[in-house]
Order: C-alpha cells, then sequence, then structure tokens
C-alpha cells in the first residue's frame, strides 16, 4: 500500500504508467484472499494485509440515509422481522409507520452478496402521502435536531480512528434524485413513473433534500476533514439522457463543486451502462476527481475501454474495468487477460484497476493475486 500522501498525488497528477490496485469493498477482498470471513477482520488488520499483497484501500467514514434519522423522529417508527431461507439466505421484512400511513419493504441477503431489494417502500401514488411525510420529517430533524449530527460526527470520528492515519479518507454523500429514486425507497420502474406523474413533489423534496445535505452532510463531511467525497448515481440502463440533463448533471455539479471549493476531491460511482454517458459529454460536465466503475458487459457496455477512457481526457481518473463476474468465477487465465486488456485500454491514462460494482465475498484467492502478479510483472505496480 503506497500510502495516503502518495495516493492523494499520484490522484492529482500522477505517472498514468503507475497502477495502483483497487477493490470497491477491500474488507471483503481481503477477507476472500486470506479465506476468512470479514467479521473476523479489524480495519487495521485490513489496512495491514492490504499493505503486504499491494492493494489500496481508503477508510469509510460513514453515510448516511433518511432512515438513520428515525430514531430522533418520536412520530414515527420501523418494525423489523427477519426468516432465514434454506440456501442461507436472510430475508429481512420492514414496516415503517408514519402519521400518513405505513410502507413495507422486503429483502434479501444472500450469504455472498449484500441485501438486496424484492419489494420497496413505495410501490405505486397510494404511498406517496406517506413517504412524503417520512422525506420532510426526517430531512427537518436532520437539520434543526443537534444531537443527530453530533451523532453523526461521533461515529465519523470512530471510523477515522479504525485505520491510521496513513489511509485516504472517504465520506459518502448522495445526489438528491438519486436518494429519492434509488431502491432504498423505490423500484426503478416504479421510481420513474413516479418522478413523471408527480415532478413537483419529487422537486419539492429534492430542493429540502439538498439544503439537508449542504447543513448536515457535507459539513460533517468537512469537519471529519475527509480527503474524498464519495457519490453513486446509477447508468442508462436505469434513467434516461433527459433526466440527466435535467437532474443529474446540475444535481452532480452543486455536489463536486461544493467540495472543490473547499479543496475536497470527488469521486463518482457509476453502476451499469455509462458508455452512453462517456460519448455524450456527461462526464465532461460533471467533472469528478475520480470515476468509476468501466464495467463490460454483461453488466456494463463498455465495448472499447481504449475509445471511452480516451474520451474521457487526462483530467479525470478512473477505476475498474474488471467485472465481479470474471473474479468470482472465471478462470485465472481469463482473469489475467482481462487485467490486460484493462491495462492496455488505460495506458497513458490514471486508471487504478479493480471490480466495478463491487464485488462476491468468496472471489477465489488466486483470482485476486492473479490482477496484482500481471500488474507487478507489466512493472506498472504502485510500490
Amino acid at each position: 500500500m503506497a500510502g495516503r500522501k502518495k495516493l492523494l498525488d499520484w490522484i492529482k497528477n500522477g505517472d498514468p504508467d503507475i497502477v495502483p490496485v483497487m477493490f470497491g469493498s477491500h474488507k471483503d477482498i481481503i477477507a476472500s484472499y486470506y479465506k476468512v470471513k470479514p467479521e473476523e477482520l479489524t480495519m487495521k488488520q485490513v489496512e495491514e494485509e492490504a499493505k503486504k499483497i499491494g492493494i489500496e484501500v481508503t477508510n469509510s467514514l460513514g453515510s448516511m440515509t433518511l432512515f438513520d434519522v428515525l430514531p430522533y423522529c418520536p412520530d414515527m417508527r420501523m418494525e423489523t422481522r427477519e426468516e432465514k431461507l434454506d440456501n442461507g439466505t436472510v430475508r429481512t421484512f420492514r414496516t415503517l409507520y408514519t402519521p400518513k400511513g405505513e410502507m413495507n419493504d422486503v429483502r434479501e441477503k444472500p450469504p455472498t452478496w449484500e441485501s438486496a431489494p424484492k419489494e420497496c417502500f413505495v410501490k405505486t401514488e397510494a404511498d406517496l402521502p406517506a413517504f412524503e411525510y417520512f422525506v420532510k420529517s426526517t430531512v427537518r430533524t436532520a437539520v434543526e435536531d443537534p444531537h443527530f449530527k453530533q451523532e453523526l460526527l461521533k461515529k465519523g470520528r470512530e471510523n477515522k480512528g479504525l485505520m491510521s492515519g496513513d489511509v485516504v479518507t472517504v465520506w459518502g454523500t448522495w445526489t438528491p434524485i438519486f436518494e429519492l429514486t434509488c431502491t432504498n425507497f423505490v423500484m426503478a420502474d416504479a421510481a420513474i413513473f413516479l418522478l413523471y406523474d408527480h415532478t413537483s413533489l419529487f422537486e419539492e423534496l429534492m430542493e429540502l433534500i439538498w439544503e439537508k445535505d449542504k447543513a448536515v452532510m457535507l459539513a460533517v463531511g468537512d469537519e471529519l476533514d475527509a480527503d474524498i467525497f464519495m457519490t453513486a448515481i446509477n447508468g442508462l440502463e436505469w434513467y434516461s439522457p433527459s433526466l440527466y440533463e435535467k437532474y443529474m448533471i446540475p444535481q452532480g455539479r452543486c455536489l463536486f463543486r461544493w467540495g472543490h471549493d473547499r479543496g475536497r476531491m470527488s469521486w463518482l460511482h457509476t453502476c451499469g451502462k455509462m458508455n452512453g454517458l462517456i460519448k455524450n459529454g456527461t462526464y465532461d460536465r460533471l467533472r469528478p476527481t475520480v470515476l468509476e466503475s468501466l464495467s463490460s458487459l454483461p453488466l456494463g457496455d463498455i465495448d472499447d475501454m481504449k475509445e471511452a477512457r480516451s474520451r474521457l481526457g487526462s483530467s479525470i481518473v478512473t477505476r475498474g474495468g474488471m467485472n465481479v463476474e470474471v473474479i468470482f468465477s472465471g478462470t485465472v487465465e481469463e482473469v489475467r487477460k482481462q487485467t490486460h486488456r484493462i491495462l492496455d485500454g488505460t495506458r497513458g491514462y490514471r486508471h487504478m484497476i479493480g471490480d466495478t460494482n463491487g464485488h462476491f465475498y468468496g472471489d477465489p484467492p488466486e483470482n485476486i493475486k492473479a490482477v496484482i502478479d500481471t500488474v507487478r510483472e507489466r512493472g506498472q505496480a504502485f510500490s
């Protein structure tokens, strides 16, 4: 592991022939590499082991969703129950009670992957009164209740202490459009219809969330002295170019400009199909410091890595390229071939090689090693 200053300097204006290896969920990747359960590792151990094997890691100081504000809202509550399926999957049922009605969701957590929604809270417009009340109440509470902000700072400082000061720190935020339409609350198909059918309501909620972000989220990240502010926006598998033009680009620009004006770097994760966004210049206008994840079919649509990377230009640093299914189920030869393809396609530009959309716990250690060894063999390793 290169260390905080060296990695930050490389991101700012480093040698493009040097390629840091950085996976998304580094605790899971280190656990997979050593064949232990993630919960058996402390973050200090993750940092130490990453240094031994040559993986760059960051220290996530935290983030928040509106659910985190619920304990500070006495007129709302969440009830949760779980059941374990025969295949080891944990299914979680949640009911959110508000003065304007209740909402229900179902999520599943397979043994080797993160939780994913089966049903979301907002299914039809009949759920909107409860959803509107929930959003407005939690946003108001987050801004007005000093105890919430203090608790957010406390958790961030605790997370900061889990790793040494030699690790780059990251604070997570969301653009308002993503927070409202992501699967925390609404399934993708329902979200798009509701956004178009109830535009005024969603735009009012977006404005409130942005005010909350400035007053709380961005302010806390700034106070924690986070090196990088990270956010995520889905690609064109979900949103349309017109929605990007109307919401994602202006909201992302506001978020990144806020950080850049304070000397912070920005990191944007685009899930799924981003090739069209690269070609139409979306990222030229958003201007994140770091952009991920350059996934190819079937999860993404980057069919020509060299063309895509060239179109992005030299001012944007990229990360990713290694599809999760290749690391999880590919052969060592397939992993090496994909690694060479990424290194060839990104040559001449600053790129951090790694996975695309997180990864599965249980990745074969030999596949993880194949990525690192291939970079080293080409003389491009970040030492």
